[in-house]
């Protein structure tokens, strides 16, 4: 055989126009790397099988996850809560497809976005950027059967294999996620794969933005979003993830274990910045809400998850792309900012134009290096 270790199969279904089934088995690694991929597909009334370890997953539907929280895991003792879940889902077919013509987006997406009561105070910096607090969400359902129904369902009637992609997912989105679903005893189905978007893209445009030192298009004359200035935190928490990925952008591989403890990447991620913070400006003031946490909890939730450079300069000194948060990207790749930041829907759109943009390249990238969504481990709490 091509490669050597122990193999683990996991087993998709799919059914094709003509209410044919046809059955995928993914052979990984004990790392979560799919290293081949076994067809059963039906043929003249026989049952005809074909193995190809040489090639990764052919990946058929990449659901773009996003969540919103109570804030970051570090800051919580890794009891984060989800309060936002959103998942836009497309087939490769029609990432191809338009990524080969103008148009921003495919037609057809499937969609799923559902607000959750997360049963503990959101902190105030998160309430902040994602507009949902306690008092909005009292009416919401927490995680419970039915979110997990609905997510279950909802992948699965995707054509399959499905590989989940969210921008910085091996540390936050896809752990978070596999603790709710701990706490509820379920799991997704084990053909299930994921991939960070944040490592795709460090890969795909690194080299070549450094290279090249000019956008991939054209600056667009289109009327861009107001955004508030920038407190500093996230240039604190960028440095600490461009010190990380020197490290391991070579292999750009993830440490799964069987054990609930963070890798030593996220480890080194999730250690409070010592220097910076002094001279990062104050946070703009809110006004009074019934939700309003304690001194404490405000001293704790100043550093947070953020995916977007926040900045009112529409114009950069330099178009070399030197970090990779969804909104450098985003701007990078189209031309303009992004629109309707911190809000679920709007990153998982944002990130999926990023991606139709890359089309076919992105794509290889994914097939080679997707992982099973069951080797994530949860927070350890």
């Amino acid at each position: 055989m091509p490669h050597s270790g122990i193999y683990i199969m996991s087993l998709t279904l799919s059914m094709s126009p003509c209410g044919v089934r046809h059955r995928s088995e993914l052979f990984t690694d004990a790392g979560g790397s799919v290293v081949g991929v076994c067809s059963v597909r039906k043929r003249d009334g026989m049952a005809v099988a074909t193995m190809d370890l040489e090639k990764q997953c052919n990946i058929q539907s990449f659901a773009v996850l996003d969540l919103e929280t109570t804030g970051l895991p570090v800051f919580e003792c890794n009891r984060t809560r989800i309060t936002e879940l959103s998942i836009v889902a497309v087939t490769r077919k029609h990432v191809i497809e338009t990524g080969n013509s103008e148009e921003k987006l495919p037609r057809v997406l499937q969609k799923l976005n559902l607000c959750i009561y997360p049963k503990k105070r959101i902190s105030l910096e998160s309430s902040q950027m994602s507009g949902l607090y306690n008092d909005t969400l009292e009416d919401c359902s927490p995680f419970d059967d039915d979110v997990f129904m609905l997510l279950d369902a909802f992948l699965r009637r995707l054509p399959q294999p499905v590989c989940l992609i969210s921008h910085n997912g091996f540390r936050f989105d896809f752990p978070v996620l596999q603790t709710e679903l701990y706490r509820l005893g379920k799991v997704l189905a084990d053909g299930i794969l994921c991939a960070d978007s944040l490592i795709a893209f460090r890969q795909l445009l690194g080299q070549k933005a450094i290279t090249n030192g000019v956008s991939c298009v054209e600056t667009r004359n289109e009327q861009t979003v107001s955004l508030p200035a920038s407190d500093g935190y996230d240039d604190i928490l960028c440095d600490i993830v461009e010190k990380i990925e020197a490290k391991c952008l070579e292999s750009a591989d993830i440490v799964f274990s069987d054990e609930a403890k963070y890798d030593y990447k996220q480890q080194e991620l999730e250690k409070t910045p010592t220097q910076g913070i002094a001279q990062a400006n104050d946070p703009p003031k809110l006004k009074p809400h019934e939700n309003k946490p304690s001194t404490s909890e405000k001293t704790s939730s100043k550093v947070r998850k953020r995916l977007f450079d926040e900045t009112n300069t529409h114009e950069t000194e330099s178009k070399v792309l030197k970090r990779f948060r969804l909104g450098d990207v985003y701007e990078f790749l189209l031309g303009k900012k992004p629109e309707n930041c911190h809000h679920a829907e709007g990153d998982t759109l944002s990130l999926l134009q990023c991606i139709v943009t890359k089309g076919s390249e992105f794509i290889e990238w994914t097939d080679n290096n997707a992982k099973l969504f069951s080797k994530i481990q949860k927070l350890s709490f």
